[in-house]
């Protein structure tokens, strides 16, 4: 691990960006078990009314498409230089938090929804 080379010759910033990165990382894995995937199940069966396969088949092309976007932005970061630049980086975390936003209070909000939308 390189972390360790980094905190030997003092290097703060470097080794404060592995730590930003990993508890960006833990709380998003976190947070994408408690609210995205129990959230979005319980909004499907019990709120919607949906068959488990449905709610299912909808996971599945929610997981595809973050699939897709992952790779898509990984090879744009990849060929514009952005993983050199911490605020772009950061830029695009507040993006993904934005995302995550928009799916909590979608499920905050799920005593209101009445009918499923299909996609």
């Amino acid at each position: 691990m390189h972390i360790l080379r980094y905190i030997r010759a003092r290097n703060w910033p470097v080794v404060a960006g592995y730590g930003l990165f990993i508890g960006m990382m833990a709380i998003g894995y976190f947070y994408n078990v408690t609210f995205v995937q129990l959230g979005l199940k319980d909004l499907g069966e019990r709120v919607l009314g949906l068959p488990q396969t449905e709610v299912a088949r909808q996971m599945a092309l929610l997981a595809l498409l973050t699939g897709v976007v992952a790779l898509t932005v990984g090879w744009l970061m990849q060929r514009h230089g952005w993983s050199l630049l911490l605020l772009r980086k950061l830029q695009l975390a507040l993006g993904v938090i934005a995302a995550h936003l928009s799916l909590t209070v979608h499920i905050a909000l799920r005593p209101l929804i009445r009918y499923p939308v299909i996609c």
